[in-house]
């Protein structure tokens, strides 16, 4: 048994000989190499060589497999597994991270996808299992389906893990103009030891098949190996007469009796979908039940029970059927049984952490403030009133203490963890204090200072920490002292093996990802500050049983791009793995990106990771300043401190603003014909001003069109030789004012206001009446892409348009069905139509700010939205400009769009105070600190399991800052509906708006929503239950959310003062509270405001 430790398999074999499969009580153990074997519970083994980092969908982090000719192969050996344990699996299955699509959703020239209508191979060794693409078992993305990569279950037979290894191999059958692909999962952050890719068929095979950018792993499949002895077949059981529940998978999430009919909901993923699921209704009148069953989106599913059995009625499920509610009336139940195979996973707990009690703090913070340094040869002790960390200086610099006051607890719990930072060269190398050698360590004012040197490199990094008022800083300076030019990434600081609570279980964190995530399960997580992915520059770790929590937090007003990254525990389920890894050159370079500084770990681990330095002799790199500080109560304490160090360090907007109170965004308007100027009448559209015009009015409107529109087909063009088989928007039309075919989305000069239309004069005159209406009136702007037709382009093409050759444009936008142009080479167009303008130089910088003063001082429009900023930039290499903030080969979009919207903000409040600045994004805090509102698609595209509450903490914290939810998916019914943003109190851009008796409760309560004080995930006393709270003068109101995944029916929301009114306000129902709750059926998904006043 190679690699493994004999004595540890002794004992294993021996004590197997009692209780099978009971002997992993280490949880894991390594066999050899880097294969796992872990006991995911007392009858199940899973067998793995990976981390389970899935990088998302990408090129890269999947095999595509389109045909029979492309084959992907993972060897499993078997000879390092103990055979008893082989022996004796009563069931054995392949874990296989896969999903599937229907190409033909993404050919623009056939507007109607052929469908999942294929056929795939999964084999092992001589095993062949044959799937169909359209198998509901495997996630796809197909026409209205959108499902990604995530594990599938398939059973082998037991005979196969008796041999010496296992040869999986996966590919396609032949077929007819092939379209659905297969897409096996690859983890590009281990070493390729067993994955093999065949091209030809399986004649030949290769180990190194995506390794496109620098040094990376090609990495490995994620296939696995489980082994199983279940004893007996899962069982819940439902009594409705009594209302009691045996249950120990927690399958059955709700069963209730409702008016006439009893509703039984499952927990979808709690019984092994691989099997069959059976439910069996016991009643005395089989022959009168009436049973609908619907699946998790309300459709019907068509079972035929059967009634073989005495006085009951037996549905049974097959693989890839996924029931979710069971409706049952007309004859009396006397029990619902469930009869399914067990999942592998034990039975987990609720994702969102937040409506746990938090108790009080085990500690307290050190009464004197007096910073205390003690600092010896051997160790260095620094300590204030609610921190002390201890770090060894001999051999070498290591962190082995860190207590904090208010949890009174060292978390510290591995000391070899932690590396205070590490470097990672170009070649792979890996640098840390660790493996450096401790030149010197001297004290300093509040603190000491450590220099450590490379073993090999003349590579040295001079490590600080000091004390300020309640917080630990650290700082380091990595200093090229060779003769050789050195390129590396950084990950400072590197905390790992940290645990706060006596249970691992109970340390939850809050993670900087779009509006935030609070969570307490095992993950692996990474967002790019600078980026529009993290929105601040903090990280906090908490503990519900202690009381209090850790925050780690750039002191970095700069807002320099910056990686956060969090991963809790060894092992992660995929769902539960945001790395955030870029495979887009031209936006992102992949190749400078650390993706996996945090190696797996007990406990928790966090680092702040910085893109790829390139440093010549004498250069160096000193990353922001790194903050620990701790905290009692929840991580609220934690955030507020946070956003009070943020508005110090940039301010915000005057607030409220005149768009504080307004709900309903609508926009658009001047994209089409007729929209904005009646041809006919010869008039502005004034109607679209006004309640009495609409059944859902808005309360801000945004005009599209108002500049002087194009009179050419895309790259200059004219429309009569334009290419017929152009796909055509409906920014093209024929203006009959002007005699001639136009074309709105032009953009780039933003001026002449349609002369034909009536110019300045009439277009003021139609801004006028809608702000005399009560509306906000905004002007669409763009400055980040300019059509060559304009005047604009003239002057900023090619010298300030963005050059990268490594980019590639989108499918989508790739063909504008005229030449795109290619000179001077690496120039970057986009959307097929406009050429891609850098902002970061201070040509472009105050060209947009004058332009933006100009539309100001010219219209008097409430504001302008600047289209497109706040989103990701590009890596720009255009020798004909200087950047303001970009070092060659890296990428500080976000800090120009900060730049340029502060200065538009110092120059239209001297002329016209009290004007409105909005974006298409948040983009990161120092930005949405500049600006009176942001669109945000944060509900559309940041949805998942680690954020069943989906809540905005940006709005919260930042309020000067008013989010517009946004959802541009074409098809209504797939957008987001108004419930999760009434829940977070934002507003809706043009994405369905609020019906009329929401908006009323918003605009009727508006000194608590807009206004009053906001505070979110405050506690409910109920599981699944989510509240965030609004006060103002005389009356608080709760919004709440059930994102329990079931319906719930009884107490929703606990602590109500008995001595105040009550009203619902959604169904206009006064209440009393029930021993100070109120009771409601809620379903899962649904949402109540409840409003108290005294």
């Amino acid at each position: 048994m190679t690699g493994c430790n004999p004595a540890f398999t002794s004992i294993l074999i021996q004590t197997m000989k009692n209780q099978l499969f009971t002997i992993l009580v280490l949880i894991s153990i390594t066999l050899f190499a880097q294969w796992r074997l872990d006991q995911l519970r007392p009858e199940v083994l899973e067998y793995y060589n990976d981390r389970g980092n899935w990088g998302g969908v990408n090129g890269l982090d999947m095999l595509p497999i389109g045909n029979e000719s492309v084959v992907a192969k993972k060897i499993i050996p078997l000879d390092s597994i103990p055979q008893e344990l082989l022996k004796s699996a009563s069931s054995a299955s392949l874990m296989v991270h896969i999903g599937i699509l229907d190409y033909s959703i993404e050919n623009r020239a056939n507007p109607q996808p052929n469908g999942l209508n294929e056929q795939f191979e999964i084999a092992v060794n001589d095993y062949v299992l044959t799937f169909s693409t359209a198998d509901t078992r495997f996630p796809a993305r197909a026409k209205g389906i959108h499902k990604i990569n995530t594990w599938v279950e398939i059973p082998i037979p037991t005979d196969l893990v008796k041999a010496d290894s296992l040869t999986v191999q996966i590919t396609k059958l032949k077929t007819d103009n092939p379209d659905d692909y297969i897409y096996p999962s690859v983890d590009r952050t281990v070493a390729n030891t067993h994955s093999h890719v065949s091209r030809d068929g399986g004649n030949s095979w290769t180990q190194d098949w995506n390794r496109r950018y620098g040094n990376e792993h090609c990495g490995e499949f994620l296939i696995r190996l489980r082994l199983a002895t279940f004893k007996e077949q899962g069982l819940a059981r439902w009594t409705p007469a009594s209302n009691t529940l045996h249950d120990p998978e927690r399958i059955l999430a709700y069963c209730g009796r409702e008016q006439d009919e009893n509703r039984i909901e499952l927990r979808n993923g709690r019984w092994n979908d691989a099997f069959p699921l059976t439910l069996v209704l016991e009643t005395q009148n089989p022959q009168k039940l009436e049973v609908q069953v619907l699946d998790s989106s309300g459709k019907p599913i068509d079972v035929k029970p059967d009634t073989s059995r005495n006085n009951a009625l037996a549905f049974q499920f097959q693989p890839g059927q996924a029931p979710s509610v069971i409706i049952a009336k007309g004859a009396i139940l006397d029990n619902v049984n469930a009869e399914f195979v067990q999942v592998s996973e034990p039975v987990p707990k609720d994702v969102t952490f937040n409506p746990v009690v938090i108790a009080q703090p085990k500690g307290k913070r050190r009464q004197d403030s007096t910073p205390i340094v003690a600092f010896t040869p051997d160790k260095a002790t620094l300590q204030n009133q609610a921190i002390k960390a201890v770090f060894q200086l001999k051999p070498v610099l290591k962190l082995t203490q860190l207590h904090c006051a208010e949890i009174d607890r060292d978390i510290i719990e591995d000391k070899d963890a932690s590396k205070l930072f590490r470097l990672k060269f170009d070649d792979g190398d890996i640098f840390e204090p660790q493996n450096g050698v401790l030149r010197s360590a001297t004290p300093i004012a509040n603190g000491f200072e450590a220099v450590v040197r490379h073993p090999k490199r003349q590579v040295q990094c001079v490590f600080r920490a000091t004390l300020d008022d309640d917080e630990l800083r650290l700082a380091l300076d990595v200093i090229n002292l060779g003769a050789k030019t050195e390129t590396f990434a950084l990950a400072f600081p590197h905390l790992a093996g940290l645990q706060l609570s006596a249970d691992p279980a109970d340390d939850g964190y809050v993670f900087p990802y779009g509006g935030g995530i609070a969570a307490a399960v095992n993950c692996h997580l990474r967002a790019a500050y600078g980026d529009n992915d993290a929105w601040w520059q903090m990280i906090d770790l908490f503990s519900c049983t202690q009381g209090g929590g850790l925050y780690l937090r750039s002191d970095d007003p700069k807002a320099i791009y910056k990686t956060f990254n969090l991963r809790k525990g060894i092992r992660q389920n995929p769902q539960f793995v945001k790395t955030r890894h870029y495979l887009h050159p031209g936006r992102a370079e992949p190749a400078t990106q650390w993706r996996d500084s945090l190696d797996p770990n007990d406990g928790i681990a966090v680092a702040i990771d910085y893109v790829q330095r390139t440093r010549t002799p004498g250069g160096s790199f000193s990353p922001p300043d790194a903050i620990l500080g701790t905290h009692g109560g929840s991580w609220h304490n934690a955030m507020k401190r946070y956003f009070n160090w943020a508005k110090n360090a940039w301010g915000t907007r005057p607030f409220p603003s005149k768009l504080t109170e307004g709900w309903n965004f609508r926009a658009g308007v001047g994209v089409e014909k007729n929209q904005l100027f009646l041809q006919k009448e010869k008039r502005y559209r004034t109607e679209i001003f006004g309640k009495e015009n609409h059944t859902r009015p808005g309360d801000i409107w945004e005009i599209y069109g108002w500049w002087n529109h194009g009179e050419t087909a895309p790259w200059n063009v004219p429309f009569e030789n334009d290419n017929p088989n152009r796909k055509k928007w409906v920014d093209e039309w024929f203006d009959e004012t002007a005699n001639k075919q136009i074309r709105t989305f032009c953009l780039g000069d933003f001026d002449g206001y349609n002369p034909k239309w009536g110019g300045l004069k009439a277009f003021r005159d139609f801004i006028e009446f809608g702000k005399s209406k009560g509306h906000a009136v905004i002007l669409y702007t763009d400055f980040v892409i300019i059509d060559p037709s304009t005047k604009a382009s003239k002057k900023l093409v090619p010298d300030y348009a963005v050059i990268n050759h490594r980019y590639k444009l989108p499918p989508k936008h790739a063909n504008s069905g005229n030449p795109i142009p290619t000179t001077p080479p690496g120039i970057i167009t986009n959307y097929s139509t406009h050429y891609q303008l850098c902002i970061d130089n201070e040509t472009m910088v105050e060209h947009i700010v004058e332009n933006v003063q100009r539309i100001i001082r010219e219209t008097d429009a409430d504001g302008v939205r600047l289209d497109e900023f706040g989103a990701r930039g590009f890596f720009c290499h255009n020798p004909r400009h200087n950047h303001l903030f970009t070092e060659q080969g890296h990428t500080e979009w976000m800090q120009a769009t900060a730049h340029i919207a502060r200065k538009v903000h110092e120059r239209i409040d001297t002329i016209a105070p009290g004007k409105l600045l909005l974006a298409e994004f948040p983009g990161f805090d120092k930005l949405a600190a500049t600006l009176e509102a942001a669109l945000c698609y944060d509900l559309k595209n940041r949805q998942g399991p680690l954020r069943p509450a989906h809540v905005n903490l940006l709005r919260f914290y930042m309020p000067s800052c008013k989010i517009f939810e946004i959802d541009d998916r074409a098809s209504e019914q797939n957008r987001i509906n108004w419930k999760l943003c009434f829940w977070n109190a934002v507003g809706i851009y043009n994405s369905g708006v609020y019906p009329d008796e929401i908006r009323n409760i918003l605009l009727e309560h508006n000194d608590a929503f807009a206004l009053g004080f906001a505070e979110p995930l405050v506690p409910t006393g109920i599981p699944g239950i989510y509240a965030n709270k609004f006060t103002a003068k005389g009356k608080t109101i709760w919004t709440l959310l059930n994102a329990s995944g079931h319906t719930i029916n009884g107490e929703i929301l606990k602590g109500l003062d008995a001595n105040a009114k009550h009203i619902e306000l959604i169904g206009n129902k006064p209440f009393a509270p029930v021993n100070g709750a109120y009771i409601d059926l809620l379903r899962n998904g649904d949402v109540r405001a409840i409003l108290q006043t005294k």
